[in-house]
């Protein structure tokens, strides 16, 4: 079941702040359709789901968004958003971070 709670202050209700995209959509259709950690369909929602986390992250990230900020903006709608938050957040948190780093060149110095 969706939650119809606002996201927290400060968090636009679409991750790109530019209105609905498809981006959007399909990210927050994910979360709303990824079913509790015992459903045996399971999986296959969750193979949905990353793909929109990956999504979602490579639009943020071409806008120049920082990482903190882009995790901020994912939890949040994850937070609002998901029919099982606590099912599904430690995953989330793990796709966007390995997604945002994916393929970065690296530092100078580092």
């Amino acid at each position: 079941m969706p939650h119809d709670s606002a996201l927290p202050d400060g968090v636009p209700d679409g991750p790109l702040a530019l209105g609905r995209s498809a981006v959007d959509r399909r990210f927050d259709d994910a979360l709303e359709a990824t079913p509790s950690r015992y459903h045996p369909g399971r999986q296959t929602a969750m193979r949905e789901l990353e793909a929109a986390v990956c999504a979602i992250v490579d639009e943020l990230r071409g806008r120049g968004l920082e990482p903190e900020r882009v995790l901020v903006i994912v939890k949040a709608h994850v937070a609002a958003r998901a029919a099982h938050p606590h099912d599904v957040l430690d995953d989330v948190v793990r796709w966007c971070i390995t997604r945002y780093f994916q393929d970065q060149p690296a530092r100078d110095g580092a």
